[in-house]
Order: C-alpha cells, then structure tokens, then sequence
C-alpha cells in the first residue's frame, strides 16, 4: 500500500485542472479635465498574454477586442462587426501621461522641475477589495515647475496622490488601460517612479490616482482617475484567443471624438 501511495497522489494531481489563467471585470474611470471617460468590460489574464474584451455600449474606439501575447509589446484592436483589425501605436516612454504633470501643454516653453518629494508607502495591514486580500501600497509625489516663456515665466505645482491594492505576488501582463503607471516626463523623477512601480508585484485590485497643478497664472485643475477589477475566476483559455481572428483584414480605423485612438 505505501509504494502505490505516491502513485496514487500524483494521478490525483495530474487529473486535477490547474488554472493559469483568470478572467475579471473592470471599470476604468477618469474624471476631472477636458477629457472624463469611463471604460467597462472584461479581461482574460494569462501570464504575458491578455484580451480585453470592451462594453459594445460605450463610445466609439474602433476596436471591441484588445489583445496581446508579450506583455502589451505588440497591441492588437480588432473590430468584430467589420472583421477588421490593427496595431496600435506604442506611447511614447518619455511622454507625460497626463499633461497636468508639466502644469499645463507646453510647445514653446521649456519645463524644469525642483523641490522633488516622492514617498511610497505599504500598510501592514491587509484589505479585502473584490473579495480578495490585498496589500496597500501609496505614492505621493510633490514638485514645483518652472517654464519659461518668450519674455514670460510660468512658475507651480503638481502633486500627485496614488494608492494601489495589490493581490497576489505574482504579477499579470496588463493594458495601458489597467496598469499602475506614472510618467510625469522629467529623467529625474521617472527613474524613482520606475523604481517605486516595480515594487507593486501581483494583480491591482484597484487603483486610486489624483492629479493636480495649480499656477499663480492660472486656475487650479485636478484630475482623477480610478480603476477597479472584480469578480475575478480561474478559467481555460485557448491560444487562439489572444491572436487576430483568421480571415479578418488590416485595416485603421478612422474615429472621431472621445476614446479615439487617433485619426487618418
């Protein structure tokens, strides 16, 4: 009996489904600012593989399917009604991703930042969000703003308030959409924020970023984004589901208005 036990346990384990993959909701939320937006659908995870599957209600975007299979090197918007698809353009690594974060758009000035304060904490206590225990983790970043204008100087500050809860320590390839991600466009402060967004390994739960940059010349302005992912399931995937749909042609969209991944 003791020599077939292991036997045994390992037909046990090998019969058993082991999940790899995991499909959740999201709600994607922006609010404040010219552009306020909010993004519904579900998303199937997979290590470096993912399909983000968008409400068909929402605005127009030229794509109902995003996906990718390297970890959003290559994105890939497929329009299920036209039988369409295309890729999408990578944004640029050193671009700001809001334009709060250089105070306000610049083309002829030249920004400097000084007084740089980044702190990131993590609660020892876990939270429960979406049923599941996650740790908190929160950034605060802080820095005043110098442009100069032919004959003008445009003098602020940005801050910066992010929170994160993180589940799991294994980390998933995920969008643009969906990731905790900073880039304010300044060398000397993304490095540290590279540094302090490496250290949030796992699932994000949800997220909680507010923006704000106020100027003696102009109004203050606050932004606030908010992203949330829930009931979250193991399931089977297939290959072919993070892969363009054969028979369907390249073809980039041309749409107008919020959402639009941009224009021909």
């Amino acid at each position: 009996m003791t020599r077939t036990a292991p036997f045994v346990l390992c037909l046990i384990l090998a019969s058993a489904p082991a999940f790899a993959a995991e499909k959740c909701s999201f709600v994607s939320e922006q609010r404040g600012g010219l552009l306020e937006s909010t993004g519904t659908g579900r998303i199937f995870l997979d290590g470096a593989r993912y399909r983000v599957e968008f409400d068909p209600r929402e605005e127009p975007r030229g794509f109902d399917v995003l996906v990718s299979k390297d970890e959003g090197e290559h994105e890939h918007g497929i329009d299920l009604g036209h039988r369409t698809w295309y890729t999408l353009e990578k944004r640029d690594p050193k671009a700001p991703s809001s334009s709060l974060l250089v105070l306000l758009p610049v083309w002829g000035g030249k920004p400097e930042v000084e007084n740089v304060v980044l702190e990131q904490t993590e609660k020892p206590e876990p939270e429960v969000v979406s049923e599941r225990s996650t740790r908190r983790h929160e950034i605060r970043l802080s820095y005043d703003v110098t442009i100069k204008f032919p004959g003008e100087t445009v003098k602020g500050k940005v801050r910066v308030e992010a929170v994160f809860w993180i589940a799991g320590d294994e980390s998933r390839a995920l969008p643009a959409l969906l990731r905790p991600d900073l880039h304010t466009g300044f060398e000397k402060i993304d490095g540290r924020l590279a540094e302090a967004f490496a250290k949030l390994r796992g699932i994000p739960m949800k997220q909680e970023m507010t923006i704000s940059a106020e100027a003696e010349q102009t109004l203050p302005q606050t932004t606030r984004e908010t992203v949330t992912l829930s009931g979250c399931k193991p399931v089977e995937v297939k290959a072919a589901q993070f892969e363009v749909p054969k028979g369907y042609s390249y073809k980039k969209p041309v749409v107008v208005g919020p959402g639009a991944p941009g224009l021909e």
